[in-house]
């Protein structure tokens, strides 16, 4: 029987109690789609409470939603409310922050007018009203259709499953009331098909026992407590209950009324002298952290037991890093919800595994059995652990498990347990199990535990001592545990006197040590359970500085593939010992404490075998960062290599790896560092100054001066050494550059040490690069016409020596003088060669810096759409790149551009951008130009505060690059803002201050500009009219 429409009230009724439906009046549609009707579905059950986003994805796709859950939500939502709408409820559904309100009147939905009745005829009962108590229930069970919420899942399920367990308590209820009202013959074949489908639940036979007795048919009564007898040996191993046998006993002694009340409490059956066993290990009492894991754990555990299958957690993670802490601490908090006991045992998996027919018999001891009634064959064994357990709430908590082989014959088979197991390696597939992967804790929880364990007070006098601490132990639970039980034993010890112990990384493992708390020995049975292969592996990591590497390093390392190294890799990081960091798998890092464990551990390992090793290792970074330069301007243009060894990959391999390549070498930059240390420690300078030199590709183009320092200054250590006068030829060049683009150094002297160490060894690459850098200094002081020779004479010898790129780029800074001095045709003709070279060699990067001057010779000429067009080119072309000194030049152009055309607030947008970029790269240079465009922008607008602060900060910047010029043209504007100011004197001081910069320069731009103040002079010291 359905429920009729007379059971609701007025307007549309919503039925959950079987499919989906709602509707008004005759006209009923059924919602069929899976995802709406989970969705409506929760929604009804929760009718007019809050239910978050997040409820919504796990209903419908549980442990794995899709990246776009929340917007196929969205969607789903929407669809209702446009169906909700035809019906004439077009606000039912309501959005609150994360989440939906459904506002529907409960006496519309079938699952609340169920609960209503439900208690209606629990009322009744209670009042001796049996006939009207049984009417309600009726009423009730008629409005059930079938499965709620089919396919549904996490919290939707066990709101469905708690309702259908109430609907066979109400079912109970019922019949216990229609019996006392003599229906007993009535009763008799619904209670055989609910007995069928409910087997366990001895109040159901009972009452049929008692329907087939009060009917005449005494022996089929009996024959139904033998089936039920049956049934729970073979299938459960125990006898009925006390109560059913009582039952038996009432009816073979012929009495006419057995009594029904409290046959037997509803449930799953117990035995009469069943023990609650209670195994878990005291919880710890400072347990810090792992918030979001303990309310994954209680999410997936908690609440009443599944219907079909039974729950699993799996902890897993490295030793040491708290997976049985957390497990204990978590099976404490659910006791309540698995009142029949807690099962607990460590199985040693990482050492010495215990037998499971061992571990088998103590459970079964524990609930209650004696040894002698224990088996010893193990699939007895097995079958008899299951059935003590079946239909009882009881979780089992398996610590240490090695494999799946531990763990399969300790899984009981009733759904109404739950299993927490922990594990260093990520198990098999389980059945139900969900996984979690404990990492190393955060910041303020590793805080917090050492303070704990130190105490606070003394924790916040030494706050930074606490915060080292921490950081030295790399937030490891075990390594801080360690630590906070050495100082809380040494009251007398500070803080800090731990830090400088830990501090030496060669004995910081000797000092993480306390009883036999050891994280070498943690770490030891990981390393001791590896193959020979990965062992060797883990060693020769050692030899790896780098907090990440990708998997080429071990490649080198072992000297093979990149596929075989994978697969070694891979058995490291089922160990815990490594960890993927980085999404697809592609880079690859681990714990500093492993780190310094694994350097350890590379001492055991043959000194040839170590040093081939290193060497391939610093091969690998040479052979790819010269590839990755290659491709990125088109071949070994603009930088000089030496015969260092090269270990390289197979040529596929290595286009993957440097698809893009500016990316590899991002990624890489630490590695890169190093390995110069590396090579300079080891003596390899040709390796030593090649890594340096080439890594420029990628410091010079994301402003990382710093790195260029000091790689290069490592560099020219190593090779002074050495006596490797190329090498020291090449660095110096290098450095120079360097020099060029910090403050307060033109970098000339190492630059001529350079050249005439490469015109002594006859290196004409290397004296073109030399005369190309001095070139610039000369442009930078103002020497226009000698910079023209130098740039003219460093374009023959690129070209001769064949390099492209240099040369292109050289005609670019000869463009820059020629429009300098005014030879606007001179520039556009450099300009074009070099725009031929970047097409021919495909190097956008260059390309883009000649787009950079062919905007500043439009600006110069106020061609303002073409300067504008040119500055938009460069940003087309760096920004994909990544280019930010490059993006910060295109911005100045284009903030200089429109503040000529008097579009201020477009040209106050981009030099700000600017300026913002000068604080992520060191573009001196740059910035400088940044802040004396912002000065002209403000003096335009006629805000001087504004504009004098801006040109202070760019004529210090100038002065401090010795740029004569531009330190000139800002002195030039700040006169400008003191005139405006009626600073009339200032101004003067500014003016000739400027002028005397001017005389040292050859550009025919700094003599206009001269020409310009000194007219301003001279209207500034004639004397004001009366």
């Amino acid at each position: 029987m359905s429920g009729s429409g007379s059971d609701f009230h007025g307007g549309p009724v919503f039925r959950v109690l079987g499919p989906v439906e709602i509707g008004a009046g005759d006209s009923v549609r059924h919602v069929t789609a899976y995802r709406q009707r989970t969705v409506l579905g929760l929604f009804l059950l929760r009718a007019n409470e809050f239910v978050s986003v997040e409820e919504l994805i796990d209903a419908i796709w549980g442990e794995a939603p899709p990246p776009t859950a929340r917007e196929q939500v969205q969607i789903c939502v929407s669809r209702l409310r446009q169906m909700l709408t035809g019906i004439g409820e077009p606000r039912s559904i309501v959005t609150r922050s994360g989440g939906y309100v459904c506002q529907v009147d409960p006496s519309r939905v079938d699952a609340a007018l169920f609960e209503e009745y439900s208690r209606a005829g629990e009322q009744h009962g209670a009042a001796g009203r049996t006939a009207e108590g049984a009417e309600m229930f009726r009423r009730a069970l008629a409005l059930w259709r079938g499965e709620v919420l089919a396919g549904a899942s996490g919290k939707a399920r066990l709101l469905a499953d708690a309702l259908v367990e109430k609907k066979i308590a109400v079912v109970e209820h019922c019949v216990e009331l229609e019996l006392e009202l003599g229906k007993h013959r009535e009763l008799i074949g619904e209670l055989a098909g609910l007995v069928a489908e409910h087997p366990w639940r001895e109040q159901l036979r009972a009452y049929l026992m008692v329907a087939l007795h009060r009917s005449g048919r005494q022996a089929e009564a009996l024959e139904a407590y033998r089936q039920a007898r049956r049934d729970f040996i073979d299938e459960l191993g125990i006898e009925p209950s006390d109560s059913l046998r009582q039952l038996e006993s009432v009816i073979l002694s012929g009495s006419d009324e057995p009594e029904i009340d409290g046959v037997v409490p509803s449930g799953p059956p117990r035995r009469a002298e069943e023990v609650v066993p209670r195994q878990l290990p005291a919880a710890i009492g400072d347990f810090t952290g792992r918030g979001l894991a303990v309310s994954a754990i209680e999410e997936k555990l908690g609440g009443p037991a599944a219907e079909n299958t039974m729950r699993i957690v799996c902890i897993a993670g490295r030793g040491g890093i708290g997976k049985t802490a957390l497990a204990v601490y978590v099976a404490h908090r659910l006791c309540d919800d698995y009142p029949d006991g807690q099962l607990f045992v460590n199985l040693r998996g990482t050492t010495a595994p215990v037998e499971i027919a061992d571990v088998l018999a103590r459970f079964l001891r524990a609930t209650g059995l004696r040894d002698s009634e224990i088996p010893t064959d193990p699939e007895e064994l097995q079958d008899l652990y299951r059935s003590r357990l079946s239909g009882r709430r009881v979780l089992v908590v398996l610590d240490d498990i090695a494999g799946e082989e531990q763990i399969t014959p300790l899984l009981p088979g009733s759904p109404s347990c739950s299993v927490i197991v922990t594990c260093r390696r990520p198990l098999g597939i389980l059945p139900g199990a969900v996984t979690l992967n404990l990492d190393i804790l955060e910041g303020k929880q590793a805080r917090n535990l050492l303070a704990r364990l130190v105490g606070h007070e003394r924790a916040s006098a030494e706050s930074e001592s606490l915060e080292a601490l921490t950081q030295l132990c790399g937030h490891w639970p075990l390594a801080i545990r360690i630590i906070g039980a050495r100082l809380a034993g040494k009251p007398h010890w500070t803080l800090s006197a731990m830090v400088e112990r830990l501090q030496d990384e060669q004995g910081r493992l000797d000092e993480i040590a306390y009883g036999n708390l050891h994280v070498r020995s943690t770490l030891s049975i990981s390393y001791d359970g590896l193959s020979p292969q990965a062992k060797r592996l883990f060693r020769m990591l050692g030899l790896c500085r780098v907090p990440d590497f990708a998997l080429w390093v071990p490649a080198a390392l072992l000297d093979t593939d990149l596929r075989t190294a994978g697969d070694v890799l891979e058995e490291l990081i089922e160990a815990k010992l490594v960890d993927v960091v980085a999404a697809q798998g592609t880079r690859f890092g681990w714990h500093d404490l492993i780190r310094i464990f694994a350097v350890e551990r590379l001492r055991e390992e043959d000194l040839a075998a170590r040093a081939a090793a290193e060497r391939r290792l610093l091969g690998a970074y040479l052979g790819l960062v010269r590839e990755a330069h290659r491709r990125l301007y088109g071949g070994d243009y603009t930088v000089l290599h030496g015969d260092g060894y090269r270990w390289e990959l197979p040529e596929n391999q290595v286009d993957r790896l440097l698809a893009e390549p500016m990316s590899w070498l991002e990624a890489e930059e630490a590695g890169l560092v190093a390995a110069v240390h590396r090579a300079a420690e080891t003596g390899a300078d040709e390796q030593c100054w090649d890594l340096a030199l080439t890594s420029v590709t990628l410091f010079e183009a994301r402003g990382q001066v710093h790195r260029w320092q000091e790689t290069h200054e490592r560099a020219l250590e190593c090779v002074r050494r050495a006596g490797n006068r190329r090498g020291e030829a090449a660095i110096l060049c290098s450095l120079g550059s360097l020099r060029q683009t910090m403050r307060g150094d033109s970098g000339v002297e190492l630059l001529e040490d350079a050249l005439r160490l490469f015109a002594e060894l006859g290196e004409q690459h290397g004296q073109a690069l030399a005369l190309r850098n001095l070139a610039f200094a000369d442009r930078m002081a103002g020497q226009f016409d000698s910079a023209a020779v130098r740039y003219t004479a460093a374009v023959e010898s690129f070209r001769e020596v064949g390099d492209l790129v240099a040369e292109a780029h050289t005609l670019i800074s000869l463009a820059q003088v020629h429009s300098g001095l005014r030879r606007f045709d001179e520039a556009t003709r450099a300009l074009s060669e070099s725009m031929t070279l970047c097409h021919r060699t495909g190097n956008r990067r260059v390309e883009a810096q000649a787009w950079q001057r062919y905007g500043e010779l439009y600006l110069q000429q106020e061609l303002f759409g073409k300067a504008e067009e040119a500055f938009r080119k460069v940003l087309e072309l760096v920004l994909p790149m990544g280019d930010r000194v490059g993006e910060v030049f295109a911005l100045s152009g284009l903030g200089a551009t429109w503040t000529e055309q008097r579009k201020y607030p477009e040209s106050e947008k981009a030099l700000t951008r600017a300026l913002e970029l000068c604080q992520l790269v060191s573009a001196h240079l740059g910035e400088g130009r940044v802040l004396l465009e912002l000065g002209w922008l403000h003096l335009a607008r006629q805000e001087l505060n504004s504009a004098d602060e801006y040109l202070l900060r760019a004529s210090d910047s100038f002065e401090e690059l010795r740029a004569k010029f531009w330190q000139a043209r800002t002195l030039d504007a700040l006169a400008q803002v003191r005139l405006h100011s009626d600073q009339r004197a200032a101004a003067g001081t500014l003016w000739r201050k400027a002028l005397d910069l001017i005389k040292s320069t050859t550009s025919h731009e700094a003599e206009k500009l001269a020409e310009r103040i000194e007219r301003q002079l001279r209207v500034l010291e004639s004397p004001l009219p009366e």
